[in-house]
């Protein structure tokens, strides 16, 4: 949560965060203003080391009305995005 906290940005916000039971899987939820404002938020998080080089596999992007990324009629954008387990080191 401190690394999320630090990226916090007034345009864009988590409505949801769910890491699985191994830690490997993470699922990120939220609104923003501006669908622009995601890959210099995904940057940022990406700088803090508890995310850094974390593959995330899957974003959706969508109107709350359900058109891609198109603001609904409150003004904001949602957005998920998921991650696949990280990769295994390789036995010895």
């Amino acid at each position: 949560f401190d690394a999320l906290s630090r990226q916090a940005q007034g345009a864009l916000w988590l409505t949801g965060f769910s890491v699985s039971a191994d830690g490997r899987q993470v699922e990120l939820s939220g609104r923003m203003l501006n669908a622009a404002a995601l890959p210099a938020y995904l940057r940022s998080l990406n700088d803090e080391p508890l995310f850094r080089g974390r593959p995330f596999a899957q974003l959706e992007i969508k109107g709350a009305g359900g058109s891609e990324a198109a603001p609904d009629s409150a003004g904001f954008v949602e957005f998920a995005l998921r991650s696949h387990p990280g990769r295994e080191e390789p036995r010895k």
